[in-house]
């Protein structure tokens, strides 16, 4: 479960926003500067960097003053992912005794949190997180967009999800 994301130099913030997600939370207070399209897009660079189109990559566009963290537990530790300026400043940290320790850096961070982290398929974590499945579902950079793509489980729980969308607009 995530617990906090930090962020700062992202869609002009020069300070640090911080956003801490208690159990259990109904809503989450956010600047009014900052959308809830835009804390998707700093999740899905920390967490899924793979599945962000060129466009979005420009909108969170990384400089020398950029800061992303994002603490979260997992496997019963508590685990920080660290961004900068780039895909390779990138890092996985577990919470020891005296601090953080690296596990990860760059593209090992992603498969380390699926793999062995058990993070579920960017699908269902953008059908089922702080934003609402209403759109096509996005793809990664140079493929088209199709649930067929999906595995079984991830395009079963989309198509559930959709369902009750028209349901509840029926209510």
């Amino acid at each position: 479960m995530i617990q906090e994301l930090i962020f700062q130099g992202v869609f002009h913030t020069r300070t640090p926003v911080r956003l801490e997600f208690t159990e259990p939370y109904v809503q989450l207070k956010i600047p009014s500067s900052i959308d809830p399209e835009q804390i998707k897009l700093v999740l899905t660079t920390m967490l899924y960097p793979e599945h962000l189109s060129d466009e979005e990559r420009q909108e969170v566009a990384f400089g020398q003053d950029i800061k992303i963290a994002v603490v979260f537990d997992a496997l019963q530790r508590s685990w920080r992912i660290l961004r900068r300026e780039d895909d390779d400043s990138l890092r996985l940290q577990v919470r020891e005794n005296t601090g953080y320790r690296d596990i990860a850096s760059g593209a090992e961070v992603s498969k380390l949190l699926q793999d062995k982290l058990k993070f579920p398929p960017f699908g269902v974590f953008s059908a089922l997180n702080l934003w609402r499945f209403d759109r096509e579902l996005p793809s990664a950079p140079g493929k088209q967009s199709s649930l067929k793509q999906l595995d079984d489980r991830t395009r079963t729980i989309i198509l559930k999800y959709k369902e009750a969308l028209e349901f509840e607009a029926l209510e």
